[in-house]
């Protein structure tokens, strides 16, 4: 034994404090390391402001518990930092983050900052280093990792039984990975991590089988920003009754009729009101409404009306859409319009089931119709009878739905949140707690960084190095000893927060 190493055994023997410190850092490092995430030059003398953070192991190993129902030791560290984010639900925990970054949660405390900045710097790894189909496999175990407990992810049917606390022909019958990704708060989420303009897709079969077994799916798409830099959420939830209104009424075909086709021309008014009432019947949108003279309409004279859902002026001739129905009302109404005003034109949009998506599911409009009245008739057991007799189930086809069929078809949709990612934003939510920060876990991490740089190079670095390595070691005991002050100081002031 050299003198140096005669020194370390005089301060640190084998059974004091140095085993121990070690032995706890070398049990930690297995699951997270200290990153030194932003490091902002100032002008001049001004000091540098350096952010230390753990950096967790992202695993799949997140969204598992244990038969027993306990959570893996991955799920227990992702759950030390989620567990200081409120709330019940997606939308819930989102906004609770936001106004963390934004320093409006009144009384937030240095747990729920550090589980905030720790959850960011999380999903901004998941965005900047996975593709859309591997980041969504660990945005799913994530995602059962931050609503802790019971959630859970699912990825073959036994497990999705198994979770459920028994066996039932969704575990049989579906064709590969079942529709439900996790069980968050007793809840069945489909889960999809996006781009911004992919598409929604699935199994048809599968969501078929999923009802056969539960009531619900919530399908949760988190589409990154074209500058990848965040993601917006939205969601909507599917049910039996309410299968054609997301199956069958969005994925039918749009066709526009310009003024000029063959049969949208009228000579007389009442032809035009007859034409009206037969695209109202069938939900047909109508797009221009034109006279062969001006026609008063709220207060102006226009001989073209034009839908506009940016619903500019009047005076331009272009009407918003609740004006346009309005003056279809006021058409079908107004005894003193006559013939003199035509000849009328009207151009309109409407859905079609021919040539569409909605077809290649469902077949045939006689299908449609005995899957429509079974849902009338709330028949849980019609229904599912006359899905398993479409094309869709039996051809095991798969139901793609585009962005804007999601956002402006789906009634049940709606954007639960917006979160940015990124360095600039763990810096704004550094500066906004920048004196709790830099007086606790700043000094912890940072001692504990250079710490294990040091210790390690001691330890790795060949013995006939000699003054680096015993540098190296000199700095760790500094270290070691930077590294109980701070968690000291870092204890006392959690203390004060209980």
């Amino acid at each position: 034994m050299d003198a140096f190493d005669k020194l370390v055994a005089k301060h640190f023997p084998q059974a004091g404090p140095l085993q121990v410190l070690m032995e706890m850092v070398e049990e930690q490092l297995g699951s997270f390391a200290p990153k030194e995430t932003l490091r902002e030059q100032g002008e001049g003398d001004t000091e540098e402001v350096v952010i230390h953070l753990p950096i967790i192991r992202i695993t799949e190993d997140w969204g598992k518990v244990s038969k027993e129902g306990l959570p893996t030791e991955d799920r227990q560290i992702i759950e030390m930092y989620t567990k200081n984010i409120k709330g019940n639900t997606v939308a819930e925990k989102i906004n609770y983050l936001n106004n963390i970054i934004a320093g409006a949660q009144e009384g937030a405390k240095l747990k729920e900052i550090l589980g905030t900045m720790v959850v960011l710097e999380v999903l901004s790894a998941i965005l900047e280093e996975f593709t859309e189909s591997a980041g969504g496999f660990i945005f799913e175990a994530f995602l059962a990792g931050l609503f802790g407990g019971q959630s859970v992810q699912i990825t073959d049917p036994k497990e999705l039984m198994s979770a459920e606390g028994g066996e039932g022909s969704a575990a049989g019958a579906a064709v590969g990975k079942p529709i439900t990704d996790v069980i968050l708060n007793d809840r069945h989420y489909s889960l999809k991590l996006l781009g911004p303009t992919t598409v929604v897709k699935g199994s048809f079969r599968n969501m078929v089988e999923h009802f056969k077994s539960f009531p619900e799916i919530i399908y949760l798409d988190a589409r990154r920003s074209k500058e990848g830099t965040g993601l917006t959420f939205g969601e909507f939830r599917i049910t039996l009754l309410e299968f054609m209104d997301v199956f069958y009424t969005p994925l039918k075909k749009d066709v526009t009729v310009k003024i000029d086709e063959k049969g949208n021309t009228f000579k007389t008014i009442s032809e035009l009101r007859k034409s009206i009432k037969q695209l109202q019947k069938r939900g047909a949108v109508i797009k221009i409404i034109k006279f062969g003279q001006k026609y008063s309409f709220s207060g102006k004279k226009m001989s073209i009306f034009s839908f506009s859902r940016s619903a500019k002026a009047l005076s331009e001739g272009q009407v918003s859409p609740d004006k346009m129905e309005e003056l279809a009302q006021q058409i079908l109404t107004d005894k003193e319009l006559t013939d003199e005003f035509g000849p009328f034109q009207i151009s309109y949009s409407e859905q079609v089931f021919e040539k569409s998506k909605a077809k290649d599911l469902f077949g045939s409009l006689r299908k449609i119709k005995k899957i429509q009245s079974a849902i009338d008739a709330k028949d849980t057991a019609g229904i599912l009878q006359a899905l398993e007799e479409t094309p869709g189930y039996q051809k095991e086809r798969q139901f793609v739905f585009s962005r804007s069929a999601v956002e402006q078809k789906i009634d049940t949709f709606e954007e639960i949140g917006v979160l940015q990612l990124g360095d600039e934003i763990l810096k704004k939510t550094w500066l906004q707690y920048g004196e709790l920060l830099n007086a606790t876990i700043g000094p912890v991490y940072e001692a504990l960084n250079s710490f294990s740089t040091n210790i390690s190079s001691y330890f790795l670095e060949a013995a006939d190095v000699g003054q680096k390595r015993r540098q190296a070691a000199v700095k760790a005991i500094g270290d070691a000893e930077n590294l109980k002050n701070a968690t000291v100081a870092a204890t006392e002031t959690l203390a004060k927060e209980q």
